[in-house]
């Protein structure tokens, strides 16, 4: 059975008495819901049960009488506390076998045979019938299972591996199938710097003078705040893609100006950038503290286009390894325009970096002088040879400052490499109108 993805009913079963108890956080329940709903598959139900086997079979049974599919997340490992495999097994009288993919998989990752009785041989062991979702990093693979109208998931419990499993295995299978069955995905549009009571109203307005309004009937929209991005979400619920199509349009249109990408966070937006321009980056941070460089270096294939950072903490640190001039600093000061300039000056220097970014400022709470009040922020970026700076005062408090001032520095070296408006207004920016 395949129905239609926008009349699937779905649900996650949660598994792990870490979780059950609030020893853990729940991380990878958001996870999954958002990954389905940019599908257009939303959840009807989330459990959470810990490891007894009669649980975890008691909420299997519940779940398949609500839900077409359920995702399973845990109890995939070892131990003998995982029995995912073995609930499913019992709940919908299926048998558990030896799956040759499973052991192949597993005998790579631990690069040596893997024999019946040894330790891992468990994770070997799947329902009847299930096909395998790779695992990139770790020792148990994941399944897709069905029978009848249920059709089951199995997703291991470490997030970093789920996440992997969704990119690589999961999404990208029922992608496909998606597209088979005719249903859009959920539209979605990542907005730097304009808040979303501006977004829905300023977009409704727009809409307005183009003499569009009408095509909000029957559509959904959804705002949602992540500062400094904004997230606007188009979905269809009467299957007309014409109109979702024409109105995508006018949406990307109108948020032009601030529109970052329909899916990406400026990271891997800038990365994706760099590398198809052949270009490397060099960053130079005091206040951010190295937080930029790591956004650059959590990203796979950051080697491509990373070619160093420097966290110059204090004035010492600016003058010995990025050569800003003591007098510099003596009468402009750690935080200004010429600092910022100096500090990607000399990272771009010394490493022979193509591009840069520097970032100087006052994250507070203390730190404010005269006319620098905390949140005051100067980012340098550009082009060897082509380098500019900007002023900003940024508001929030000191972990929001610094978020806020490493993706700023990543917006406008993308702006400035796509030749957009550098002096854009951000929300945040108490130097430019509220928008």
């Amino acid at each position: 059975m395949n129905p239609a993805v926008d009349k699937l009913k779905l649900a996650f079963l949660l598994t792990g008495e870490e979780v059950l108890s609030g020893e853990v956080t729940d991380t990878n329940g958001p996870l999954l819901a958002r990954s389905f709903v940019e599908l257009g598959i939303g959840p009807i139900a989330k459990r959470l049960v810990g490891d007894v086997l009669a649980d975890l079979k008691r909420e299997l049974k519940d779940l398949s009488e609500l839900a077409d599919w359920i995702v399973i997340n845990g109890g995939l490992g070892s131990t003998d506390d995982d029995r995912t495999n073995q609930a499913v097994c019992e709940t919908f009288g299926v048998e558990l076998v030896e799956h040759p993919g499973a052991l192949a998989h597993l005998s790579q990752r631990l690069q040596g045979p893997v024999l019946p009785g040894s330790l891992h041989y468990k994770q070997c062991l799947l329902p009847k019938g299930a096909e395998i979702l790779h695992n990139p990093t770790g020792t148990a693979v994941g399944w897709d299972w069905k029978k009848g109208k249920t059709r089951i998931f199995a997703t291991p419990g470490p997030p970093s591996e789920l996440l992997g499993m969704l990119e690589t295995a999961l999404i990208p299978k029922l992608s496909q199938e998606k597209i088979q069955g005719g249903v859009p995905p959920i539209i979605r549009f990542l907005l730097m710097g304009k808040g979303e009571s501006a977004a829905e109203v300023g977009l409704k307005e727009f809409l307005k003078t183009k003499r569009k309004q009408d095509l909000l009937t029957g559509l959904e929209l959804g705002f949602r705040a992540s500062s400094p991005y904004s997230e606007v979400k188009l979905w269809d619920t009467n299957g007309d893609h014409a109109r979702v199509n024409e109105l995508a349009g006018y949406m990307e249109t109108y948020f032009a100006p601030h529109l970052i990408s329909q899916g990406p966070e400026l990271p891997q937006v800038v990365s994706e950038l760099l590398k198809e321009r052949g270009l490397n980056l060099g960053i130079a941070e005091s206040c951010t503290g190295g937080l930029l460089a790591s956004m650059i270096t959590n990203l796979a294939g950051a080697s491509e286009i990373f070619k160093a950072g420097v966290v110059s903490y204090s004035n010492e640190a600016k003058v010995e390894f990025l050569g800003v001039s003591p007098d510099t600093l003596l009468k402009q000061g750690a935080v200004s325009e010429a600092t910022a300039k100096e500090m990607l000056e000399g990272i771009l220097k010394r490493t022979g970096a193509d591009c840069g970014i520097s970032l100087t400022g006052i994250a507070g709470p203390s730190g404010a002088v005269e006319g620098k009040p905390v949140g005051t922020l100067f980012i340098g970026f550009g082009l060897a040879g082509k380098i500019q700076v900007r002023r900003l005062v940024i508001r929030g408090d000191r972990a929001q400052f610094q978020h806020t001032a490493a993706l700023t520095g990543l917006d406008l070296l993308r702006r400035s490499l796509l030749g957009l408006d550098l002096q854009v207004p951000y929300y945040f920016d108490r130097l430019k109108p509220s928008i």
